[in-house]
């Protein structure tokens, strides 16, 4: 029974015991669990986003009365005299300036905030077909927009069955048709004897004899007697199917240059030595055909026909007036 006791006693006592050392280690290690830096800088971050929170409500909502209010009291049409075309080039037709500056005042919204508008009038600009680039566009505090972009600029006009193309430097087909009698007026160079084709406004015309023109007319634009210039035909070809170029005079005479100005060579004469051979015909008698005449000047000396003849074989190829 004391045993019992005793046991049942020890038993309490035990239990008193653990309760006391668990209650004692709670006291003890309680405090060391926690961190009151770690907890205060918690507290900082939750500030810290909760006032980020607010700030960026309190911006939202000054943003939209700030929006409204330039809606309300500022927003003005847009008209085409308000739009500056930066840097515009001197080749530029007033009428073309006109038509980029209506295009651009159409496109942009009265509200002076509208972003969307903003774009809208640039992807508008680029899919003109004169555009190369459209860098930028601004609108100013004074109703004004300014236009930054590069355009491009037509160097020849080539002939189809309909009229006169223009075309820049890449063969990009510009807008516009022209008859001859305004060929004058527009004062650039002319190819004549492209292939048809069919090609949409703004795209490259992909042609080889369309390229050698081009190469052609920027060997020659610079030469003192290139106003004798009418055009730069590209239809002949040899029996290789090559293109083979002429250059046709305003007097009615004609110049066969041969191959496309880099690629002749050892086959013909050097480039240059057909520039120097027109050089020597225009200084002798100011003429580039001789008066008139057919002039070869693909060949080691250069040889003058008359205009009745009909073709010339050379160095195994036959070429066709």
């Amino acid at each position: 029974m004391g045993w019992f006791l005793q046991a049942n006693k020890s038993k309490k006592s035990g239990r008193k015991s653990s309760r006391s050392k668990k209650s004692d280690a709670m006291l003890v290690f309680a405090p060391n669990n926690w961190d009151s830096q770690r907890t205060l800088t918690g507290l900082r971050i939750l500030g810290g986003f909760t006032a980020i929170v607010i700030i960026a409500l309190v911006w939202q909502w000054s943003e939209g009365r700030l929006e409204d209010y330039v809606a309300r009291n500022q927003s003005q049409i847009i008209q085409p005299q308000s739009v500056e075309l930066m840097q515009a080039p001197a080749w530029m037709s007033p009428l073309l300036g006109d038509q980029l500056r209506k295009q651009v005042a159409s496109a942009l919204a009265a509200n002076p905030l509208d972003l969307k508008s903003l774009n809208r009038a640039v992807a508008s600009l680029q899919a003109n077909p004169w555009v190369e680039q459209v860098h930028r566009i601004m609108r100013t505090r004074d109703h004004q927009v300014k236009v930054y972009a590069d355009y491009r600029q037509p160097v020849a006009m080539v002939e189809s069955q309909h009229g006169y193309h223009p075309v820049d430097a890449q063969q990009h087909l510009l807008p516009g048709l022209y008859l001859e009698n305004q060929l004058k007026q527009v004062g650039l160079p002319v190819i004549t004897g492209v292939r048809p084709t069919v090609i949409p406004m703004g795209q490259v015309w992909q042609d080889q004899a369309l390229s050698a023109g081009l190469d052609l007319v920027y060997m020659i634009k610079r030469q003192p007697w290139a106003d004798q210039v009418k055009a730069v035909d590209v239809s002949g070809r040899d029996v290789r199917g090559r293109v083979r170029l002429s250059i046709h005079t305003q007097q009615g005479g004609k110049v066969r240059w041969g191959f496309a100005p880099g690629q002749g060579h050892p086959i013909e004469v050097t480039d240059a030595a057909k520039l120097n051979a027109l050089a020597g015909l225009y200084q002798r008698c100011g003429m580039i055909d001789a008066g008139g005449r057919i002039v070869d000047v693909f060949t080691q000396t250069v040889l003058v026909h008359q205009p009745e003849a009909d073709k010339t074989s050379f160095a195994g190829y036959t070429y066709n007036r």
